[in-house]
């Protein structure tokens, strides 16, 4: 609206005069216009400024799209988890249980030492509070998700959140850093507040030179009729606006600071965002290729040495629970993969699911259509 209000020329003033006096024809009277030139760099500049206003609401508006995308994709990559690690939390309590009680069961009938029964009970007492933590953090996770995304708690439960993430994400191209760097929209609207800039000094140099009004008008001179034509200049400060043209130079020069400070800062979140995923990648790779597979080999062998008389049932019941505690462990590493990916994908302002990429870029187009 105000890139559209910049567009029309300034209004005209109009003055009316009216004069009485004695001798005849008694009455005169004259109208008049102020119409100032509005044109070359004083249009320009308003224009401008009001297209690159408007310009930067867009970008901020691109910037609310990525913070609320964000949190939505967090909350719901934490309330995901959640509800998964509780199913597996669940059947863990219920292994340590058994395994606690019986060793209970031995220590009881003299078979087995208090502290094997103390460190079974622990055990135990670790899985159940892992398990309190795990609702309690779906129980928050919930309530962070519905205010990412404007509804109530309750409303939440109706609707449908998808798969799991397991999505490997490739390498990430030092032309897609270059391109985040070009094209992210805190850095084009950091750019855009220097060209509002360098609009400015426009202006203030151009508020050297005077301001041009033309005064055309009607005047009846007591019987005679009059057309006069004025032209009338709006003088510069004393200081041909040196003073003004300093301020403005600061103001650019400050823009350009600016501009280079948000390119730093993104090329430093960006470095950060895939060490961090790369990171988090390695290690939920290797708990899935060590860890887990490690403790599933020995829970399975655990099993057939009990079925073969070679080992007990609490040996396979600390097997299983040993391989549940790694599925668990698991569960957290790929969590933490996936919200390094969705800080990566942040730092890129680009979805590295193709899916939400094609959604927001049409939400994103459509925003920034004229209307």
């Amino acid at each position: 609206a105000a890139a559209r209000a910049a567009r029309p020329s300034p209004g005209l003033t109009l003055s009316l005069t009216a004069e009485y006096t004695r001798d005849a024809p008694q009455w005169g009277y004259g109208t008049g216009l102020d119409v100032p030139v509005d044109a070359g760099v004083r249009r320009e500049s308003r224009v401008t400024t009001a297209d690159l206003s408007a310009l930067q609401a867009a970008y901020a508006t691109a910037e609310t799209v990525w913070t609320v995308r964000s949190q939505v994709a967090k909350a719901r990559a934490d309330l995901m988890t959640a509800r998964a690690g509780i199913g597996l939390a669940a059947d863990l309590v219920k292994l340590r249980e058994a395994r606690a009680d019986g060793f209970q069961r031995r220590l009881a009938a003299g078979e087995d030492d208090r502290a094997t029964s103390l460190i079974a009970r622990a055990d135990w007492a670790t899985a159940t509070a892992r398990l309190a933590d795990l609702k309690a953090r779906a129980v928050a996770a919930q309530n962070d998700l519905a205010s990412a995304m404007g509804v109530s708690p309750s409303a939440l439960a109706t609707l449908p959140l998808g798969l799991a993430d397991e999505m490997v994400v490739s390498a990430v191209a030092t032309t897609e850093g270059d391109q985040a760097l070009q094209s992210r929209t805190d850095v084009l609207a950091a750019v855009a507040a220097y060209d509002m800039a360098e609009a400015g000094l426009g202006l203030e140099i151009a508020r050297q030179y005077p301001d041009l009004h033309i005064a055309p008008g009607y005047n009846y001179d007591h019987g005679t009729i009059k057309f006069p034509l004025g032209v009338s200049l709006g003088l510069p400060p004393l200081d041909l606006n040196r003073a003004n043209i300093d301020h403005a130079l600061a103001e650019r020069d400050a823009a350009a600071r600016a501009v280079s400070a948000v390119q730093a800062q993104v090329m430093a979140q960006l470095d950060q965002a895939l060490a961090a995923y790369g990171a988090a990648r390695l290690s939920a790779d290797r708990v899935a290729s060590q860890d887990v597979v490690m403790t599933q080999h020995l829970a399975v062998a655990t099993h057939l040495a009990r079925v073969q008389g070679e080992a007990d049932q609490l040996d396979d019941l600390a097997a299983h629970a040993v391989a549940g505690e790694a599925r668990l462990n698991l569960l957290e590493a790929r969590h933490t993969e996936t919200l390094a990916r969705i800080d990566l994908e942040t730092a890129l302002r680009h979805p590295l699911d193709p899916g939400i990429a094609s959604l927001l870029t049409s939400h994103l187009a459509q925003m920034r259509a004229p209307r």
